[in-house]
């Protein structure tokens, strides 16, 4: 029997927006040379080849098109530095501007208006007159957050471009969080655009170290910055154990490894179920006029789904397609 879409809401179609966690991710992990590791004086110490090994990691995509802004970071990018996961790059940054007002777009990770009190959305919402059109201007005391892929649709922010030329003109910061990258097909990353200051990349989300968080951050600050991120690099005071775990799963697991895996899957069940497919293979659109849009809806603009489960479900020969 076929299940309908609404008995599958709250079961596989949730309003939460989780990754796809792969098995083997976690058979990974425990073929992992651990003792190998552990035996090695100064164990753990893998502080250069995680930074050279993780570019690396991120040009091998041959579904995404990749800019060379982070490639060659001596031309583009001063600083590349170990972070916990792409979190701690946000945290820094609410001090770095605070006094400034943070703007984002709607759909916009939740996180950054929990943690700053000082903001204010780039958009109108969706569905009223102004139809996503641009709230007040953007003004020179103003930073930017700007998730690629964007948080709100899986895909590229249709105004990016835009948001990047206006921010040039005005210098403001512009802080690119590539969190959801390794989830990802189809995007073209332009790293190059020279309003960014800083850009940051995870592994939590593409492939499985969400609870051992790790990432990196490109930046153009100075090499002699005092931001807390530059000074636990320059002194070597990281989680390197992170680090060890991360290369070992970057040399089992491409950037495209999801998207091969699970993208036939997921374009199945978006055309089963009619939802609107996105560029991450974790997150389908519905329409406004869905009648469980309401369930879904991100922000008063994004009728946004997570479909993990339902992709479990699929793999697990639970949910036939």
């Amino acid at each position: 029997m076929t299940l309908e879409f609404k008995e599958l809401i709250g079961k596989v179609f949730r309003n939460r927006h989780n990754a796809v966690y792969d098995p083997l991710f976690q058979k990974s992990l425990k073929e992992a040379p651990w003792e190998e590791w552990l035996s090695q004086p100064g164990y753990f110490e893998v502080q250069d080849e995680y930074i050279e090994r993780f570019i690396d990691w991120i040009y091998s995509t041959k579904l995404n098109k990749m800019s060379d802004g982070c490639k060659f970071h001596s031309k583009r990018y001063l600083r590349r530095d170990i972070i916990i996961g792409t979190t701690q790059s946000f945290d820094e940054a609410y001090f770095r501007y605070a006094g400034r007002r943070l703007r984002i777009f709607r759909g916009e990770f939740a996180y950054h208006r929990r943690c700053y009190e000082n903001h204010a959305w780039l958009d109108e919402h969706i569905g009223n007159k102004a139809n996503g059109e641009w709230a007040e201007p953007l003004e020179p005391g103003d930073w930017v957050i700007v998730s690629m892929p964007f948080c709100g649709t899986g895909g590229e922010h249709p105004k990016l471009k835009d948001l990047l030329d206006n921010c040039l003109a005005l210098d403001v910061p512009v802080v690119l969080d590539c969190a959801w990258f390794g989830t990802c097909y189809g995007l073209d990353f332009d790293l190059n655009h020279p309003a960014i200051t800083e850009v940051s990349f995870s592994l939590s989300k593409g492939i499985g170290l969400g609870n051992m968080r790790t990432g990196i951050r490109y930046s153009n600050y100075p090499r002699n910055d005092r931001g807390t991120i530059a000074l636990q690099n320059d002194y070597n005071h990281l989680v390197l154990s992170n680090c060890q775990i991360a290369l070992h799963q970057m040399a089992n697991f491409s950037p495209d490894f999801v998207a091969n895996k699970y993208l036939d899957w997921y374009k199945q069940l978006c055309a089963k179920y009619n939802m609107i497919e996105t560029n991450c293979l974790h997150v389908t659109m519905l329409p406004r006029y869905h009648p469980h849009f309401d369930y879904f809806l991100i922000d008063e603009s994004y009728v946004k789904v997570g479909v993990r489960e339902a992709l479990k479900a699929v793999r697990r020969g639970e949910l036939k397609l």
